[in-house]
């Protein structure tokens, strides 16, 4: 359609040519001929910034003994010596097939945490996390954090010179342990901490 025709067909619709056009009905061509028309345009929703879907997060594991595990790991083991205490080998309860770790037969419920040489477990550095590291725990009854040796470094460089490497737990021992009622045992020896046994301990 040309476009005068077009605008004579439409001059009493069109009243200001600078004016938008939006919402309006239009003819193509005269009603004589007949008509078409055409939709009204509707507005374009504006899109809102708050709702834009953005990355997606990743996903938590949901699993609060794993997360509880992973806070101590992160205490006790500044060294990364606990190398198979990882979120993905410890997912849907793998955290039971972990060196240091012990569930109760046929579940998922871990009762004891055994950090030990003899379990495989050497070389650790770190301090006691505290009572809150250990959320999610509910079932766990005894802590083993001990016989940590010392390394003797030999240095061929200087004769006779040799560097004692301590390991183990430093610090001191975490009041709010006392908050741990379940615990039925706790062996810390061959160690680094220092200071006494608090007096909440007791209490």
């Amino acid at each position: 359609v040309p476009l005068d025709r077009f605008m004579l067909d439409n001059t009493d619709r069109v009243k200001d040519l600078d004016a938008s056009l939006q919402g309006l009905q239009l003819l193509l061509c005269k009603p004589k001929q007949g008509t078409v028309k055409l939709p009204a345009l509707n507005p374009v929703p504006a899109l809102n910034p708050s709702k834009t879907p953005g990355p997606a997060s990743p996903a938590a594991s949901g699993d609060a003994q794993l997360e509880a595990l992973l806070r101590v790991k992160a205490a006790v083991d500044t060294r990364g010596v606990m190398q198979d205490w990882t979120r993905a080998n410890g997912a849907r309860g793998g955290y039971c097939n972990w060196k240091g770790v012990a569930c109760t037969e046929g579940t998922s419920s871990v009762y004891m945490i055994n950090i030990r040489a003899d379990q495989g477990i050497q070389g650790i550095t770190g301090t006691l996390p505290p009572a809150a590291a250990f959320a999610g725990l509910n079932r766990l009854t005894d802590i083993d954090i001990s016989d940590q040796p010392y390394r003797i470094i030999f240095d061929i460089s200087q004769p006779g010179q040799t560097n004692d490497v301590s390991t183990g737990i430093t610090g001191t021992l975490p009041a709010d342990w006392s908050r741990m009622t379940q615990l039925l045992a706790i062996r810390l020896t061959s160690n680094s901490l220092m200071g006494g046994i608090p007096s909440s301990w007791s209490a």
